[in-house]
C-alpha cells in the first residue's frame, strides 16, 4: 500500500463506500497525485484530510456515485466554508466539471428509489410548462441544470407519496450551494407548474392503500364468516346433551357414539328381565 493509498482507502471506509475492486479508488489516487503536485501545501487548509477527501468526491461525481456531503464535512476537520473553497480551487486547477446531481443519485441515498421515473416524468413536465411562459431572451439564460431544481422536484415527489424529507439535510447531504429560501422559492415553482401529475402521484399512493385496505376487508369478511359458521355448530352442540369426554372430542354427540348404543341395549335387556321376574 502506498503513501497515497492509505488515506484514500480509510477515508473512504469512514464514508462507508466501497473500496475493493472500485473504480473510485484508483481514481481519487490518480486526481491526488495531481493535486499534490500541482497544489501548494499551504494552499488548502488542514490539506492532509482535505485533499483526499476532495479527490474522493471528484471520483464519485465523475462516476455518479452517491456520497454523503455531512458525512464528508465531518472527515474535513475544518469548515464548511473552507472545504467548499478547497474543492471549487482543487476542481479549477483540475479543470475538472462537476456533474450535475440526478435523481437516482437522490433515489439511492435517501431510500427512495422508486421515485426516480415519476420525478423525471415530474421535472420534464415542470420544464415544458416553464418554458412557455419565458421570453426568448430568458430561455436563453435559464439554466435547467441547475441543482435546485431537481432537487426541488425530488422533494416534492417525495412529499406527494408521504415521505418527509428535512430541507436542510436535503441541501446538506446533496452538496450543491443554495440556501433554504432559495430552494423553498422553486420547490414553490415545481409545485405551481406540476399540480396535476403531483396529485396523481398522490392519487396511486391512496388507491394503492385502499387496495391494501379492500384485501384486509375481504380477509376480515372471510373471518367473519367463518366465525358465524362456527357459532352455528356450536349452537348445534349446544342443542344436544353431551358427555364430558365426547364434547372434549369436538363435534361428537355421546347420544350417537357405540358404547352409548350398547349401553341402551343393554338397559333395555336388564329391564326385560326384570319384567319377567316380577311377572313370575
Amino acid at each position: 500500500m502506498s503513501a497515497l493509498d492509505e488515506p484514500v482507502e480509510t477515508l473512504m471506509r469512514g464514508l462507508c463506500l466501497e473500496y475493493e475492486n472500485s473504480p473510485v479508488v484508483e481514481k481519487a489516487i490518480q486526481l491526488l497525485q495531481r493535486v499534490n503536485a500541482m497544489c501548494p501545501g499551504n494552499r488548502i487548509k488542514h490539506g492532509a484530510t482535505c485533499k483526499p477527501l476532495i479527490c474522493i468526491q471528484i471520483a464519485c461525481e465523475l462516476y455518479g456515485i452517491a456520497i454523503n456531503q455531512k458525512n464528508v464535512l465531518k472527515l474535513a476537520h475544518t469548515t464548511k466554508a473552507n472545504y467548499l473553497s478547497a474543492l471549487d480551487y482543487v476542481k479549477s486547477i483540475l479543470n475538472v466539471e462537476s456533474k450535475t446531481i440526478t435523481f437516482q443519485a437522490l433515489g439511492v441515498q435517501w431510500g427512495c428509489q422508486m421515485i426516480t421515473p415519476h420525478a423525471e416524468m415530474v421535472f420534464e413536465q415542470f420544464k415544458k410548462e416553464w418554458d412557455s411562459k419565458l421570453t426568448a431572451a430568458e430561455r436563453c439564460t435559464i439554466d435547467w441544470g441547475k441543482d435546485v431544481y431537481k432537487t426541488a422536484t425530488f422533494w416534492l415527489c417525495c412529499k406527494a407519496i408521504g415521505v418527509q424529507l428535512n430541507k436542510r439535510k436535503l441541501i446538506e447531504s446533496s452538496g450543491f450551494k443554495t440556501t433554504l429560501r432559495d430552494l423553498n422559492k422553486h420547490i414553490k415553482l415545481v409545485e405551481e407548474a406540476t399540480k396535476p401529475l403531483l396529485a396523481e402521484l398522490a392519487a396511486r399512493k391512496h388507491d394503492g392503500r385502499k387496495r391494501k385496505n379492500d384485501t384486509i376487508d375481504d380477509d376480515d369478511n372471510s373471518e367473519d364468516k367463518n366465525a358465524s359458521k362456527r357459532t352455528k355448530h356450536e349452537d348445534v352442540r349446544k342443542s344436544e346433551p353431551v358427555s364430558g369426554i365426547c364434547d372434549m372430542l369436538g363435534t361428537t354427540c355421546y347420544r350417537r357414539s357405540r358404547k352409548y348404543t350398547d349401553y341402551i341395549k343393554w338397559r333395555d335387556y336388564i329391564l326385560g328381565l326384570a319384567e319377567t321376574n316380577v311377572a313370575l
